[in-house]
Formats: C-alpha cells, structure tokens, sequence
C-alpha cells in the first residue's frame, strides 16, 4: 500500500536487506492493527470503500501470513504504560532482542535520537550494501524459521506444565526415535557422551578391559572408554571413507578385548557388516557410535539399527540437534534397554531405592520437545543435505579430494570434508572470503596427550594424514546455491593461483 513520498526508499530498503539474505522483522503491535492500517491505506489508494477494503486486506494478510514467521511479544514487554508512547516503547523492547548486529530502520525521530543503530531507510541502505557476506557454518536460524511455531508449542508447552523433568516429552521422544529408526528401544539421554558411558555400563565393562575404537574421531569415543577405566586401542581409518578398518580390528584383537565402537564419520555409516562378523568369530559386543549419523542408511537399515547397541548425539550442530545438549541409546535387546534406564536415573527403579550406582544422564523434557518437533521434517533435511552434498561434489570433483559415499550408504552430511595437501592455505583463503571452515580433527586420538599414557601398537598412516588434510566446508540443509558456488568459486580460484 503506497505511502507516497516514503513507499521508494522503504521498498529499497527492504529489497536490499533481502538481496543480502538479511532476516526483516516488520513490527506490528497486533494482527488487527495491521488488518486496519492496510485497509485504510486501499481505502485511500483506490476507489474501494472502506468495508470493501477490510475484505480485501483479510485476503491479502492470509496469503502474506503464509510465509510469515510471528515473533511473539514477552511478558516484559507490557511493562510500558510509563513511557510517552507506549507502542514504541514495547517496540524499542522487541528490537533488543534481536542482537547487537541489528538495524532499527524507522523515520521516528524520537528513536533515531534515543536507540542506538536506528536509522533512516535512506541510511540503511548504504549500511546494507556495506555488509560483508558472511556464510554461517551451520545456519540454526532458518531451520528455526522453517518451524518456528512448532518449536514454540513444544517449549511453551513443557513451560506451562512444569514437568521439566521426565515430562511426557521425553517419553514421546524415545518413540518418535524407534518409530524412525527401526530400533526396539531408544532411551533419550543427556548427551552424546552419556550416551556412550550409559552403554558402557549396560554392557558390565570392566577395569582394564580393551575395547577397539578408530584413531580418526571426536575425544569422546575413546575418552568414555578411559573414563570407566577401560582401555581404548585405536585401529587406523579407511583412506576412502575415513571409517574404521575392519582389516585393522582383527590385528587388535587380544584376550582382553571385550568389544568394538565404530563411528560413523561426517554422517557415513562404517561396514557394519564386516565389523559385525568379525565381533561375532571373537564374541565381541560392537556399539556404533552415531553421533554423526542419526538418519544415515547402511545396506536399507538405518544407523542405530547395526549392532548390539548404538548411541547419537544431539548437539545443536548436530543434523538432528536440539537446544542443548542431548543424546540417545538405541538396542533391540530389553535387558540392555533397562540396564540404561537405571543406570541414566542414579541406578534406581523406584524411588529412593537404589539396586546399582548410576548416574544423572536424563535428557531434560524441553530439549526432548525440541528434538520431536525437529525429527517430524529430519527426512526432508536430510534430502536438502544431500542435494547440498551434490552441488558441492559436482563443483569440486577433480580440485580437491571430494567424500566418497559407498553405494549402498546414505550420508547425513554431518560435515562436508574435503582434503588437499594444501588445506591451511586453502583455509586462509577462504577466511579472506568471510568464508568459514574447520577441522574435524586436528590430531588423531592415539596423539592426544589425554592417551599418553597408553602403549600404542602400531601406526597410523591413514589418521595422521587425515588430521593435516582434511577442512570441512559450511553444510546445512538451506545452504543456497549461490553460496555453494561462491565457496567452490573461491577454493578453485585460490588453487589456480
């Protein structure tokens, strides 16, 4: 509705922000506020009666509501009936939420001269155009856009109950996670890391049992392991795939070897199969730590559904990742399932009474609301993941090292990892670029001097070139494919130089 002279730089404003893949936030102080204005403003603007033009604002509204997200006022906000205007007022409220980074673009003189970063429109788009562009690693903010009132029921509405601990929420989780992963039982937990711990102890590992992890992964996998006094011996990665060696396992096995944790590197599940048999000739029990591949496909079963037990990760990064930290246990085996169960709750069946030592390892009912309304669009993410998989691989296939995904795996894409002999320069270049990046990891597990006090057997060739190679790209499901191109655009431009 055109509010000649204003209409030209607002529309300028507003179209530059956008162009810049800016988020706008358009105050309003009610749904029937806005109904009115735009009515008013046909009203005026055509030969439309007033009756007439409510009508036509309601249509308008439901359409432009369609791709809207409402950023619901706080209860702080009506603490404002001592301010002259107590609508700019709860507007100044609402814009100081939004981050220091933001800009306030109004023609109120009154807040251009009281707020700082309040402009006008004409100003704003100077400052606009003078934004860098920065490409997060992981966009959390349009994930959230993309479900912002689902996440808002579930958080509220664990808030209005009060039951923030073992709420319903929890519950429906551990049946949202089976009925998606084909696995007979999900315990929700407090973190990826307890995850581990918790199988750990469901298993009845001892003091000085060994259990086989890969060199190539996060500390966790082979620091739960020491943690329960357990000895973790690390085996080399697949060169192709990053994954464990099941080659390597065999070479590890002693008397004292007790199981096997592979990891799903970057969200590729390893050969489960191979590493499965193996366990079975040397009656091992295996855990597939999944803390990178929730969702991922290995031969038509999916990742937590392998082995005798597996464990993920919900970490806000993570492909399915909550606001917090949060984890899971999945097994088809019922006996192990309790053992978790207990050992999660202190070690205690009933309350207050207390059959084994345990620990504090529940997920909490808010993050378990967060990752159930998440998992109801995960399929389509995971889609969106591997076409921005795809992009990438078709732009830098022959540049630079490119992930392999085997036939019959789908990845998650918990990171895009390219490897060159010149990733530090590589990174320094695209760092000039606004451009992020990172290492997942810098140095192999068997180098750690967490693990110095453990006797290495052996080498590992594969990791330790990995850890001086390997860069992961920004990657998640609504990277744009302008974006895709100007990161490809750059490392091919800087390995041309």
């Amino acid at each position: 509705a055109k509010r000649i002279p204003f209409t030209v730089t607002s529309i300028l404003a507003y179209n530059t922000a956008v162009l810049h893949n800016i988020r706008v936030w358009v105050y309003v102080g009610s749904v029937q506020t806005l109904h009115y204005i735009l009515a008013k403003e046909l009203t005026r603007n055509s030969s439309l009666s007033f009756k007439s033009s409510l009508v036509e604002a309601k249509e308008l509204l439901e359409t432009f509501s369609a791709d809207v997200q409402w950023l619901p006022a706080l209860s702080e906000d009506s603490n404002v009936w001592n301010a002259i205007d107590p609508e700019d007022e709860q507007l100044k409220k609402a814009f100081s939420r939004l981050g220091s980074n933001a800009l306030f673009i109004t023609r109120d003189k009154e807040i251009i001269h009281t707020v700082d970063r309040a402009v006008r429109p004409e100003e704003a788009v100077k400052l606009l155009e003078e934004q860098k562009r920065v490409i997060p690693f992981v966009d959390l903010s349009l994930q959230r856009d993309s479900m912002r009132g689902e996440l808002q029921k579930g958080i509220f509405g664990v808030i209005h109950s009060n039951q923030f601990i073992n709420g319903p929420a929890v519950k429906t989780l551990g049946e949202d996670l089976s009925a998606f992963s084909g696995v007979k039982h999900s315990i929700p937990c407090a973190s990826g890391t307890d995850a581990l711990l918790l199988a750990l102890m469901a298993l009845d590992v001892k003091p000085g049992d060994e259990i086989i992890v890969p060199a190539f992964t996060f500390i966790a996998t082979g620091s739960m392991v020491s943690f329960y006094k357990a000895v973790p011996v690390f085996v080399d990665v697949d060169p192709v795939t990053f994954n464990m060696d099941p080659v390597g396992i065999k070479k590890k096995i002693t008397s004292k070897t007790v199981g096997v944790i592979p990891v799903s590197i970057y969200g590729q599940c390893p050969p489960m199969n191979e590493i499965n048999k193996i366990a079975d000739e040397h009656n091992l029990w295996v855990i597939e730590d999944a803390a990178q591949s929730f969702g991922a496909d290995y031969r038509d079963k999916k990742s937590c559904n392998l082995s005798t037990m597996a464990t993920t990760s919900f970490f806000p990064a993570k492909p399915l990742g909550c606001y917090g930290d949060g984890g899971a246990v999945f097994t088809n085996n019922t006996e192990l399932a309790e053992k978790v169960k207990l050992f999660a709750n202190h070690g205690q069946a009933k309350r207050y009474y207390h059959s084994k030592i345990g620990i504090n390892g529940r997920i909490d009912t808010i993050q378990a609301a967060v990752v159930s309304t998440k998992l109801k669009h995960f399929e389509n993410e995971i889609e969106l993941r591997n076409r921005v998989a795809a992009k990438y691989t078709d732009r830098l296939k022959g540049v630079v090292k490119t992930p392999n995904v085997l036939s019959y795996n789908r990845s998650t894409w918990a990171q895009y990892t390219i490897q060159s002999d010149r990733r530090d320069f590589l990174r320094e270049k695209l760092t000039e670029k606004n451009i992020p990046s990172a290492i997942h990891y810098p140095m192999p597990l068997p180098r750690q001097e967490a693990f110095s006090y453990i006797e290495q057997n052996g080498s590992f060739p594969v990791s330790d070139m990995l850890s001086e190679q390997v860069m992961s790209l920004p990657m998640h499901s609504f990277l744009r494919d302008e974006e895709i191109d100007f990161i490809s655009k750059t490392i091919i431009e800087a390995l041309n130089e």
